[in-house]
């Protein structure tokens, strides 16, 4: 007859609180603090998904802030994004320029809306959007669509 904790051959704890073997403990511990790495309330969202256009590169949702990295050289990114406010109709418009950066802040919609643009090498430029106080993805994804609209657009026009 076999021991009441066998079965067939395999061995069972007697009860929980037996330890544990170290390389179960150690995904046990990997596993709790991933959780809770992603079920703790803090506000930075981070959301990574290549963009499918060859204008643009990856883009990233950053604290309400939509990030895409543009393939062209800052002075037509900056004239694109405010063909961009000038299209939607902006109002209340600060335009704050520098060498390397700038910001662009407006009124659309009734929304606030935060575009700074930074210089990152010679023929890319990252356009940052925030749009509302706490930032809304889609309504800054369509901004950026209309940025980058405006690219090629400008582009056709030089050629």
């Amino acid at each position: 007859m076999e021991p009441a904790d066998s079965y067939r051959g395999l061995k069972f704890q007697k009860h929980f609180l037996t330890p544990l073997p170290p390389r179960v403990k150690g995904f046990l511990l990997l596993f709790l603090m991933a959780g809770l790495f992603i079920f703790h309330g803090c506000t930075a969202i981070l959301t990574a998904r290549a963009a499918v256009s060859a204008s643009t590169g990856t883009s990233l949702y950053i604290n309400g802030e939509l990030q895409t990295d543009y393939y062209a050289p800052i002075d037509r990114v900056w004239k694109a994004c405010e063909k961009t406010a000038r299209d939607m109709r902006a109002r209340d418009v600060f335009v704050d320029k520098e060498y390397r950066d700038g910001t662009i802040e407006a009124t659309i919609n009734g929304n606030n809306v935060h575009i700074s643009i930074t210089y990152k090498q010679k023929d890319i430029t990252n356009v940052g959007i925030r749009v509302g106080t706490l930032g809304d993805e889609s309504s800054s994804q369509f901004l950026h669509d209309l940025v980058e609209e405006n690219l090629k657009t400008a582009v056709k026009d030089n050629s």
